[in-house]
């Protein structure tokens, strides 16, 4: 049986992070005093796949518009990033000779496009502050016996048929195993069954930043056209839904399924923070403003505009200016006009019923596809029952969460990978304060 000062359970950007900073604070360090357990067999299994691979690190917001980002009761997550903002991660990575940059979205990004080169340099900080690494390991049950943690573990490498138990005691702990998105990658919920069986309420958990399968047809065979600045909006029926309309809008990817896209990602997410049962809102209809940065009335005036001067162009053709080449004759079918069509041939329903597709186009949302395809969760731990300046728990003393698993979920950008450096970063530097203080 290993004792240590802290126990960090979950190796991704939070779980790391915190296991550094809580080495990097502890005033007497030494090879035994953090340890960093992982059931995958290498960390950061889910960081690899951020951003494309490319690993989107944050974003260049303001640090209070970051916050609000969150949603409703997100002034929790105010310490965290105040006390690690965006500036403050960077110049944690730019201080082991990693550079970033930033693109016109703002997302901010490594200048190798490669986020093996993040999770490089927190292994080297690991190194440096003499973390314990336990891989391959699965926390089986976690028990707290006055002030001390006692943590069981089992091999659950598949190749090896018999398991080997352990134990590990620690004076604090931190769960940073995230959610239930990505399973694969290690993030199964868990964690949220420790939190709960240590008397932590968990709050509903949904997809954050998911795919929609969609019912047209036409849709899934433009797999791979992407659709930019396109307004989203939703008109619920159902009653479990807190508001009956939801917009947005941003980039679309039209896939196999349906659409996905980071525009998509986020119209979910705010789908889910606004459902009340999430389940009951679907099939539903959705619709997609084509020419968002126009109002019906301009693209109207630009439309009698174009038809009066370019009449003997045919209408495929024409609409080759406002749509992707390969979505025109998709679109025409939708709203019955004949492509070959020139413009003044086009009649008035004709016309309105352009006008009114490019500004709404209907389609059918099926459903979300399934939780596990998520990017994130919304959903975990309570917030209530954190201290929002330390992330301890308040109802177990010495035990502290960050990252995912706690209930708050962002929208794409960076902003849930800046959360789980954040809270990461204030649980290991309060858990071991806290220690240096007891001693």
């Amino acid at each position: 049986m290993r004792k240590y000062q802290v126990a960090v359970v979950g190796g991704g950007p939070a779980g790391m992070m915190a296991a550094i900073k809580s080495a990097q604070t502890l005033r007497h360090p030494s090879k035994s005093n953090v340890v960093l357990i992982e059931k995958n067999d290498n960390l950061g299994k889910k960081l690899l796949l951020t951003g494309g691979g490319r690993c989107n690190i944050t974003h260049d917001s303001p640090i209070n518009s970051m916050v609000n980002l969150f949603g409703k009761n997100s002034a929790f997550l105010k310490p965290s990033f105040f006390n690690f903002d965006r500036e403050k991660l960077l110049k944690f990575f730019k201080f082991k000779g990693l550079n970033f940059k930033t693109e016109n979205n703002g997302k901010i990004y490594p200048v190798t496009d490669d986020s093996k080169t993040i999770l490089e340099i927190l292994d080297k900080y690991l190194k440096d502050f003499g973390v314990d690494v336990v891989l391959s390991k699965r926390v089986m049950d976690i028990e707290k016996n006055k002030d001390v943690f006692n943590i069981t573990i089992e091999d659950c490498n598949s190749s090896y048929p018999t398991h080997t138990s352990n134990k590990i005691k620690s004076n604090k702990l931190i769960l940073a195993t995230g959610g239930v998105t990505y399973p694969l990658t290690g993030s199964n919920g868990e964690g949220l069954k420790f939190a709960k069986k240590l008397g932590h309420h968990i709050t509903p958990i949904k997809p954050g930043l998911v795919p929609f399968k969609i019912r047209e047809q036409w849709v899934k065979d433009l797999s791979g056209l992407k659709l930019e600045n396109v307004g989203l909006n939703i008109n619920f029926n159902s009653d479990d839904a807190f508001k009956k309309k939801i917009s947005s809008r941003g980039t679309v990817l039209l896939t196999h399924f349906g659409l996905s896209g980071p525009g998509i990602l986020d119209f979910s997410r705010k789908i889910s923070l606004n459902a009340k049962n999430l389940q009951d809102l679907f099939p539903c209809e959705m619709s997609l403003d084509l020419m968002f940065d126009l109002t019906p009335e301009q693209l109207k005036e630009q439309l009698n505009h174009d038809f009066n001067q370019k009449g003997k162009t045919i209408i495929k053709n024409y609409l080759k200016i406002l749509l992707p080449k390969n979505m025109v004759k998709p679109f025409l079918r939708v709203v019955d006009v004949d492509p070959q069509k020139k413009l003044n041939q086009i009649s008035r329903k004709e016309k309105n019923r352009i006008l009114f597709n490019l500004k709404n186009l209907k389609l059918n949302i099926i459903s979300l596809l399934p939780i596990e395809k998520a990017m994130v969760t919304c959903g975990g731990v309570s917030y209530k029952e954190i201290n929002s300046k330390t992330t301890e728990s308040r109802i177990v003393s010495g035990l502290y969460f960050a990252g995912e698993i706690i209930e708050f979920c962002g929208p794409t950008g960076g902003y849930n990978l800046q959360m789980a450096f954040s809270t990461g970063y204030n649980a290991g530097s309060c858990a071991a304060n806290s220690l240096n203080k007891e001693n």
